[in-house]
């Protein structure tokens, strides 16, 4: 996923999956304001099926979300 600068997008997921984002480029922030960077992932609640992120700076993300072990 590719995300402009300033940007906020919302994502839908399946209730109960693990939904994880690596930040390949650039610099998000999530609804709870964690900044996340380049080489980091950020965790997202199982709970719950949409949440938002903003890009800080022009980002590009890979989202890996599947059903728990």
């Amino acid at each position: 996923v590719r995300l402009n600068a300033g940007k906020k997008s919302r994502f839908s997921v399946t209730e109960g999956h693990t939904t994880s984002a690596l930040v390949l480029s650039g610099e998000i922030k999530t609804e709870g304001g964690e900044v996340i960077r380049p080489g980091e992932m950020a965790l997202f609640e199982r709970s719950g099926t949409d949440f938002e992120i903003e890009a800080s700076s022009d980002s590009k993300l890979l989202f890996l979300i599947g059903q728990p072990l």
